[in-house]
């Protein structure tokens, strides 16, 4: 079963196999795009049913509330994010980080971008909200901790770098990308993808390990 597969149908009591998991997808993924288009609080649950091509009673009998269905769908944002990581394994550190640095492209956010920004403005008002929206950060930091982590086990990041300013820069790249792409800046300020990948490759080239010549010559 896969991650998202597992998020969708852990978060509603009636889970099923078969049709039923088939349903709650629908009705995650609906969720996912209405609530990261109208805001949690504009959202109504008659237009996630009608996305998803389903009633209402479809909604209620997996979820108690709006609320029930919208932690569910950051849940399952949070799986469908993590399955970069695994389908990427088997890159090198300097390679997933380029890869993510790609992802943030000049391009319009993708629905589970704009539910994890609805879910990051939600939760500074809602503390339980909080409470997700810090697993749902956390499970992507710990990720990018333990590339870094391997990168500079085997040589290919400078390991006098802290690990930890390395994710929070990584993860501040992502959002402010995020918030700039809804902002619909003007051309002027709008990369094409070549001009951003040669900047991402820029970064994450300067916290690559120096060569091995370049320690011997310090030393």
């Amino acid at each position: 079963m896969s991650s998202t597969e597992t998020s969708s149908t852990a978060n509603h009591p009636s889970g099923r196999a078969g049709e039923s998991d088939e349903i709650a997808d629908r009705l995650v993924e609906a969720a996912v795009a209405v609530f990261g288009e109208c805001g949690y609080d504009t959202a109504r649950v008659a237009d996630i049913a009608l996305r998803a091509g389903l009633t209402t009673g479809a909604i209620f009998t997996r979820w108690r509330t709006k609320r029930d269905l919208f932690l569910a769908a950051i849940d399952h944002t949070t799986a469908y994010r993590l399955t970069f990581f695994e389908k990427n394994a088997e890159k090198s550190a300097i390679e997933m980080l380029t890869a993510l640095g790609a992802r943030l492209g000049p391009t319009h956010p993708s629905k589970y971008e704009n539910l994890r920004l609805e879910a990051f403005v939600s939760g500074r008002r809602d503390a339980a909200l909080g409470e997700k929206v810090s697993q749902f950060y956390s499970a992507e930091s710990d990720e990018l901790a333990s590339i870094v982590a391997e990168g500079k086990h085997v040589g290919e990041i400078d390991a006098s770098l802290s690990t930890a300013a390395i994710v929070v820069l990584s993860l501040c790249i992502e959002l402010g990308t995020h918030f700039a792409a809804m902002a619909e800046l003007s051309d002027r300020a709008r990369p094409t993808m070549d001009e951003w990948n040669a900047l991402m490759s820029r970064i994450v080239g300067s916290i690559a390990a120096p060569p091995a010549g370049d320690a011997a010559t310090d030393a």
